[in-house]
């Protein structure tokens, strides 16, 4: 790895070293992450869209191989019933309407509202629904991009002389690419913007969410990782209202967050685009092998209180910690926690909830531990208490959750390298 240049600031990272996650071994799975607490999980609506729009380009059969390799078989994307493909077809023409069982909604939705994805479910998710759609955005534009596109889009920034040329050429090539979007440099602040050019595809949302998060995290992820470190965010703003999830976006971005902006767009500060490439063209392999591990989730922290309180509770006899307690050691009154927290929609107690909540999904997922061993490290009196806590997290009891997690490492559910789509 090219080492990140010396003058690197105190809040960014190497992009190599991965998530605070990294404990995985490679783009293909097989250990299984260091450290549960720093693996934030997300609702499954932040990928609803991505879920609908697969299932529009794949027959039944493929689109259920990818929830199996992603162990996400118990989630469904939502929608009103069986839509016809929005598109030609990527390897042969389709005799009939595809029809999806997924497309129904599930028997019980409040439950299916609480499900959560973890870092790995949705690294896995990403890897095989690339490939084997034979789109490497997976449906979420009208026109496919090829396998192999990604590729030749980080060769032909790689010998830019700046991070502000490299993000020029991204937004020329892109704009070869796309037929719903124009992909725009903004001067003021810095960044990009994504300009709508046409209607929404029949059959598919007004707007798709994760495709406009997915281009802007794209466009953060392979900018940071040509500059050798994690690029703070100046600005990251989406053109649809504030979903139900919102608290899971600072997960993903560095940077204050807004929604019900004109169009979607994603600032830099200014000195950041002059910063040089250290990458070299050997480089490119790896990255992409691990894509999208290495970018999904944003390492910095300072951009969100709720993720600094997390970073707190997670040290050694602070589970249980009160909010005055993490107030005093963020040097801020407790009464200005809560009010800071209530502007984001949060509360001291959802943080700690989803802290262990998560802790709790992966033992769960990775780790033979019992029910009641796990109650016991999260501090809980009797399993019995812990099950109707996970229960109410996730609408889901610790055991089915356990049950329906088939895609781990070892077990039946991995990725074939075969391309399933029609």
């Amino acid at each position: 790895m090219t080492p990140a240049p010396e003058s690197r600031p105190a809040d960014s990272r190497p992009v190599d070293a991965g998530p605070a996650d990294a404990g995985f071994a490679d783009s293909r799975g097989g250990s299984q992450p260091d450290d549960a607490a720093l693996v934030p999980t997300v609702s499954v609506g932040l990928v609803d869209d991505l879920l609908a729009s697969l299932a529009r380009i794949c027959d039944a059969a493929a689109f259920a191989s990818f929830l199996a390799a992603a162990g996400l078989e118990q989630i469904r994307p939502p929608g009103p019933g069986p839509a016809e493909p929005s598109r030609q077809p990527l390897r042969q023409p389709l005799r009939q309407p595809l029809r999806h069982p997924f497309r129904q909604p599930l028997a019980d939705p409040p439950a299916a509202s609480l499900r959560r994805i973890s870092h790995h479910q949705l690294v896995r998710l990403y890897q095989v629904a690339a490939v084997g759609s034979g789109d490497e955005m997976m449906g979420l534009w009208s026109r496919p991009i090829r396998n192999g596109a990604l590729k030749y889009i980080c060769r032909s920034l790689i010998d830019a002389p700046t991070i502000g040329r490299a993000l020029h050429r991204f937004c020329q090539i892109w704009n070869l690419l796309l037929d719903d979007y124009r992909l725009a440099l903004d001067e003021a602040p810095a960044g990009l913007g994504l300009i709508p050019l046409a209607g929404p595809a029949p059959g598919g949302p007004v707007v798709n969410r994760f495709g406009q998060v997915l281009m802007l995290k794209l466009t953060h992820g392979i900018m940071s990782w040509l500059a050798g470190r994690e690029l703070a965010c100046r600005d990251i703003a989406f053109c649809f209202p504030r979903p139900p999830f919102a608290s899971d976006y600072p997960l993903l971005f560095p940077g204050p967050i807004r929604f019900g902006a004109p169009h979607s767009s994603i600032a830099f500060d200014a000195p950041a685009l002059a910063l040089p490439i250290v990458r070299r063209p050997s480089e490119v392999r790896g990255f992409l092998e691990r894509a999208p591990r290495d970018w999904i989730y944003t390492s910095l922290k300072e951009h969100a209180l709720q993720l600094r309180i997390r970073e707190c509770l997670q040290q050694p006899g602070k589970l249980d910690a009160g909010a005055a307690e993490i107030a005093r050691q963020l040097h801020v009154a407790p009464r200005t926690l809560a009010r800071r927290l209530a502007a984001e929609g949060l509360t001291f107690q959802d943080i700690k909830d989803g802290l262990r909540r998560d802790i709790a999904i992966h033992q769960l997922q990775w780790t033979e531990r019992s029910l009641e061993q796990v109650a016991f490290d999260l501090d809980f009196s009797s399993a019995t208490v812990f099950h109707r806590a996970f229960k109410h997290w996730t609408g889901v009891t610790p055991g089915q959750y356990r049950r329906g997690q088939p895609g781990q490492p070892g077990q039946p559910g991995q990725p074939s390298s075969s391309n399933p789509c029609p």
